[in-house]
C-alpha cells in the first residue's frame, strides 16, 4: 500500500512553492501561461510553455522544478529527474527539490537514491515532516522496519497534525501484528483527516482479520462515502460480505466495482467466487475465464475454474485447469507441490516396460477415490509404485491388480516416471462415462470384521455409522462439518449409533460423555483396516463429505453422504446419485448453512427403511 498523497507530491499549489520570477518580460508572459494552463488541467501546455522559458533561461530553478514536477506526474520519470538534477545543481540548499526529486526515485523503485534524496532535504530542513514520512516509506520498503518506524514519528513529532506518517506506521504494525498500536494510528490518521479513503480501507482490513465484521464493515463504508469510485474500497467490502455469508449483497458490490474498473482481473475472479458460492456454476466459470483473458497466470482463477467446471461436469477441459493447481500459492500453502526428479507423467508417453511412481497429494478421500485408477495403469505395462498416506496402506493393498503400495514415510524405488494421483483424470481423459469400478474395489478383512463384531456384541438393534466431522484443516470444513449435539434429537431412539471417527472434536466428546445411545470406537480406529472392518458391521453409514464416506463407496458399503450447499466438485451440482459410487446417496443442503431440513431428512428416512413408527 502506497503512502498517500502529500503536498510535496503534487501540482497543487506548487506556485507557493516557487522562489524567483523571469527577469524577462517574455520569459515571464511564457511562465505566466505554463502556470495558467497548469491550473486548468492542461499539462502538455503547460511543459511547452515552460521549455520555451527555460529556452530563454536554461538555468531558472523554479521553470526547472515545475517541469520536474509536471513530467512527474505525467509518469516521465527520467526526464523528470532530469529537470530535478538540474535544479539541484543551481540551488543545493533548496529541501523540497531533493525531497521532490526522491518523489521520482520512489515511483522508479529506486528506494536507495529515494532515501539519499529525503535525507539531504532533512540535512537542509531538519522539522521536513514530509520527509521524514518519506524517508520512512522509502526504508520501509529496503526491509529498515525499525529505521521506518522511527522516520515516521520524527515526522509526527515535527507535524502532530499531519495524518499520513501515522497511517504509514500503522501499516507496518499491522503486518507485524501489533493490532492494538496498529489501530491507534489508523484511528489519529482519520481524526487529522476524516476524508482519508485509503486509511478507512486499511483500518477495515485490520478489523477483518479480527473478526470485527460489522466494524469492518462500517470503514469500507466510510471509504466508499469519501469516494465512491474506489475500486479497493468495493472489491474489500464485497470481499467482507462473501466472507460473512452475505452472497448476494456482495455480487452487487463486485458488479460495482467491474463498471468503474472491467479488466481488472481480481474482480473477475472474486465475483466468480461467489457465483460458485451460490452454485451458480455457469457463471462463475464466466468470470473466471474473463479472469484468465485478462491475465493468463492467474493461477487461483484457472484452478477455481477446474472445480466449477468439473462441478458442471465438463471433465475434458476441467482436468486441464485443474493441473494449475501447482501454480497457485493459495492452494501451496496447503497443498506444496513436490520437487521430483523423475519425469512427470501426464498420459502421453507409453508406459510398456517403463517403472512410475503414483503418489497421493491431497486429502484421504481423494486418495481412496482416485485409488481406483491404479490398476489401469498397471495394465498399460507399468511397474507400479503407489505411494500413499500411512494409515491407508493396508486397505489399498486390498485392490485388485498388480502393483506396489507403500507409504509416504518411506523412500521410493527408482523410475522413469511420477505422476500426482489427481493428475490421473487428465492422464487418463476420465469422463463421467468411463470411471471404473463404481461397485467398489477395496475389501475388509475378514478375520477383523469378525474381531468387530464380538466387540460389539449381540446385535439386537439396527447400527448406524455416524461421521459429523472431518479435518479441521479442511478449506471448506466450516461448511461440511456439524456438533453432534445439532444431529441427536433427529435421530430415531430405536437404532443403535456408532460415531466412525478416530478424531472427535471437544464439544463432541462431552455430547457422548451425556449421550450412551452414541458409542465411540475413536481409541480402535487406528488405521483403514480396521474403520472399513467396523463399517462392514453397520446396517447404514451416515457421513458428511469426508474420507469414511469415500471408504464406505470404496466398499460397495450403503452410505448416505450429507453434503453442504456447496459440496465438493466431484459430487456434481444437483444429483443424489454419484457416478463414483453406486452406494452412495447424496442429500444435500438446499439453503446455506442449514443443516436442520437435512437432519429431518434423515430422520424420516431412517424411519422408512427401519419400519420404525
Amino acid at each position: 500500500m502506497t503512502k498517500n498523497e502529500t503536498p510535496e507530491q503534487g501540482i497543487k499549489g506548487i506556485t507557493a512553492q516557487l522562489e524567483s520570477t523571469l527577469p524577462l518580460a517574455m520569459d515571464i508572459d511564457y511562465f505566466n501561461r505554463a502556470i495558467a494552463f497548469l491550473q486548468n488541467g492542461n499539462h502538455s501546455e503547460a511543459l511547452l510553455y515552460l521549455n520555451k522559458a527555460l529556452e530563454l533561461n536554461p538555468n531558472h530553478f523554479d521553470s526547472l522544478q515545475l517541469s520536474g514536477l509536471l513530467e512527474s506526474e505525467l509518469n516521465n520519470n527520467d526526464s523528470a529527474i532530469g529537470f530535478f538534477l538540474k535544479a539541484i545543481e543551481i540551488n543545493q540548499t533548496n529541501p523540497g527539490v531533493y525531497n521532490n526529486c526522491g518523489l521520482v526515485y520512489e515511483k522508479m523503485s529506486d528506494w536507495e537514491l529515494a532515501s539519499q534524496c529525503y535525507m539531504k532535504a532533512i540535512a537542509l530542513k531538519n522539522d521536513f515532516a514530509q520527509a521524514y514520512n518519506n524517508l520512512g516509506f522509502a526504508e520501509k520498503n529496503l526491509r529498515n522496519t525499525e529505521k521506518a518506524l522511527i522516520n515516521y514519528d520524527l515526522s509526527i513529532q515535527c507535524d502532530p497534525k499531519f495524518a499520513d506518517p501515522h497511517f504509514n506506521k500503522a501499516n507496518i504494525l499491522r503486518e507485524l501484528k501489533i493490532y492494538d498500536k496498529a489501530y491507534l494510528h489508523y484511528k489519529s490518521a482519520l481524526e487529522l483527516n476524516p476524508r482519508f479513503s485509503q486509511a478507512h480501507i486499511n483500518l477495515g482490513l485490520l478489523l477483518s482479520e479480527l473478526q470485527k465484521y460489522p466494524e469492518a464493515l462500517d470503514c469500507f463504508n466510510q471509504a466508499i462515502a469519501v469516494d465512491s469510485s474506489s475500486v479497493e474500497a468495493l472489491n474489500n467490502k464485497g470481499n467482507l460480505l462473501q466472507k460473512s455469508n452475505q452472497f448476494e449483497l456482495a455480487v452487487e458490490c463486485y458488479q460495482k466495482a467491474l463498471t468503474l474498473q472491467p479488466t481488472l482481473a481480481q474482480l473477475h475472479s472474486n465475483l466468480g467466487n461467489v457465483y460458485h458460492r451460490l452454485n451458480r456454476l455457469e457463471e462463475a466459470s464466466a468470470h473466471y475465464e474473463r479472469a484468465v483473458q485478462l491475465d493468463t497466470n492467474f493461477a487461483e482463477a484457472h484452478w477455481n475454474n477446474a472445480l466449477a467446471l468439473l462441478m458442471l461436469g465438463n471433465f475434458k477441459k476441467g482436468w486441464e485447469e485443474f493441473e494449475w493447481r501447482w501454480q497457485s500459492d493459495g492452494i501451496n500453502k496447503t497443498l506444496p507441490s513436490r520437487k521430483m526428479e523423475e519425469k512427470l507423467w501426464l498420459g502421453k508417453s507409453s508406459l510398456e516396460g517403463k517403472k512410475i511412481l503414483i503418489h497421493s497429494e491431497q486429502g484421504l478421500g481423494d486418495t481412496i477415490q482416485f485409488a481406483r485408477f491404479i490398476p489401469l495403469i498397471s495394465k498399460l505395462g507399468a511397474e507400479v509404485t503407489f505411494e500413499v498416506q500411512p494409515s491407508l496402506v493396508d486397505i489399498l493393498k486390498t485392490i485388485e491388480g498388480t502393483f506396489n503400495v507403500i507409504s509416504t514415510n518411506s523412500s521410493h524405488p527408482k523410475v522413469d516416471f511420477q505422476c500426482p494421483l489427481l493428475s490421473l483424470g487428465l492422464a487418463l481423459d476420465v469422463g463421467s462415462n468411463n470411471i471404473p469400478s463404481a461397485q467398489g474395489y477395496l475389501k475388509s478383512n475378514p478375520e477383523l470384521i469378525s474381531r468387530w463384531a464380538k466387540r460389539l456384541g449381540v446385535k439386537i438393534k439396527p447400527r448406524i455409522g455416524i461421521v459429523c466431522s472431518g479435518n479441521k484443516e479442511h478449506t471448506n470444513d466450516a461448511s461440511r462439518s456439524f456438533s453432534l449435539n445439532t444431529l441427536l434429537p433427529h435421530l430415531p431412539k430405536s437404532l443403535e449409533y456408532h460415531l466412525i471417527q478416530n478424531e472427535i472434536r471437544s464439544e463432541d466428546l462431552n455430547t457422548m460423555s451425556a449421550t450412551p445411545q452414541i458409542l465411540n470406537h475413536a481409541d480402535h480406529l487406528f488405521d483403514f483396516t480396521q474403520t472399513a472392518a467396523l463399517v462392514e458391521n453397520m446396517d447404514l453409514v451416515v457421513s458428511v463429505d469426508t474420507s469414511v464416506a469415500h471408504l464406505c463407496g470404496a466398499l460397495n458399503k450403503e452410505v448416505w453422504v450429507l453434503l453442504p450447499f456447496r459440496s465438493d466438485w466431484r459430487w456434481l451440482l444437483h444429483e443424489s446419485k454419484s457416478d463414483w459410487y453406486n452406494s452412495v446417496e447424496l442429500i444435500r443442503q438446499t439453503q446455506i448453512d442449514n443443516w436442520q431440513l437435512v437432519f429431518e431428512v434423515i430422520s424420516q428416512k431412517l424411519k422408512t427403511k427401519f419400519i420404525l413408527n
